[in-house]
């Protein structure tokens, strides 16, 4: 869960969600750098992979099934 507060115009968002964007973007500068693709900007780079994933993966996963 996330921690933080808003008020009007302002946001703030504690370690747990920052440290899960920074972590996606390291991911994207390695996957850049390990395939020489420095012509690509980080943003071509995540639509491209965003659109092969959805070759991939299927749009659902089926009927979700909740026990109690």
């Amino acid at each position: 869960m996330d921690v933080g507060f808003e008020r009007p115009g302002i946001k703030v968002v504690f370690a747990n969600e920052v440290m899960k964007e920074a972590a996606q973007t390291y991911i994207l500068i390695d996957f850049r750098a390990f395939y020489g693709l420095d012509k690509f900007s980080l943003k071509q780079i995540d639509q491209y992979v965003w659109q092969i994933g959805k070759d991939y993966f299927p749009k659902n996963y089926g009927k979700k099934v909740f026990c109690l």
